[in-house]
């Protein structure tokens, strides 16, 4: 953590299986029946220092079905077809989750380098690209606006396994968290938020941390909060269709709830307590 305390995990983790929805780019002027429907393979990449691995394989995927990926894996380069290898170094997220996705049944190849290989033993990979049940609980990730309602959402407590809504908590600053079992840098983002709540004992009763698990199982969600024992926050569990409702394609995702209900800010990298700060000022 920072010493400004800007949640910024030291790994990104986007779902490349989640943007390959057949959103149109938000540049983009072309109408839906001049796109094919876009596709994706099934992985999970993170992101560090310029460094494409993957994190996660969905099942029942083009690339589960394939065989030949592994977790763990470092995807350089990624080609069209029988088209000429783009490499990835130095390419941002949104980037190289595009030259990933395609038209549903299109051929991807791409350059791989096994986890202490070096690049002598790099090896291709190709992978017919499909759609898949998964992909219809995420978005292109362009997150709500801020001063929009924060749509309500049912969700069940950890602790207690009492449920609830986000209605109930009106009245208070809310810190969202969206977080899974399987994301190590979301794991890492709670600890620093917990750090933060911590270092201010001014905010009890005005601030709440929400850990918003989107694990599809609340099993999952419960065994990381075990070992974890984080203080200072409400662990949830609300479902991956979350993800969906708020617009959240990568994770981390943190969103900060006035008392109003309205979003005063949204991303993976925010400085929370300047922002707390300055809700609570202007009361």
């Amino acid at each position: 953590m920072t010493r400004s305390h800007t949640v910024q995990a030291s790994t990104f983790v986007a779902m490349a299986f989640c943007v390959s929805l057949g959103v149109a780019d938000e540049h983009s002027t072309d109408s839906a029946e001049e796109n094919p429907k876009q596709a994706g393979i099934g992985v999970a990449l993170a992101i560090e220092d310029e460094t494409f691995t993957i994190f996660k394989i969905v099942p029942d995927t083009p690339a589960d079905r394939n065989g030949l990926l592994k977790p763990s894996d470092r995807i350089v380069a990624v080609a069209e077809g029988d088209g000429k290898p783009v490499e990835l170094a130095g390419m941002k997220m949104k980037a190289a989750v595009g030259l990933i996705r395609g038209p549903e049944g299109s051929l991807v190849r791409l350059t791989i380098i096994s986890a202490g290989e070096s690049a002598q033993n790099a090896r291709v990979v190709s992978l017919r690209r499909g759609t898949f049940s998964e992909l219809d609980m995420f978005v292109d990730g362009r997150l709500l606006p801020t001063d929009s309602v924060a749509p309500n959402f049912r969700f069940q407590r950890l602790s207690d396994a009492s449920e609830s809504e986000l209605v109930d908590l009106a009245g208070r600053v809310l810190v969202i968290d969206f977080w899974a079992s399987w994301c190590g840098p979301c794991i890492t983002t709670l600890d620093e938020l917990q750090t933060i709540i911590g270092e201010h004992p001014e905010w009890e009763g005005k601030v709440e941390l929400l850990a918003v698990s989107v694990d599809g199982e609340k099993e999952d969600a419960i065994r990381i909060a075990k070992e974890k024992k984080w203080s200072g926050m409400t662990v949830l569990w609300a479902g991956p269709e979350l993800l969906r409702t708020y617009h959240v394609g990568s994770l981390p995702t943190v969103f900060i709830v006035d008392e109003q209900g309205r979003i005063a800010a949204a991303d993976n990298r925010l400085n929370v307590p300047d922002i707390l700060k300055s809700l609570l000022q202007n009361k």
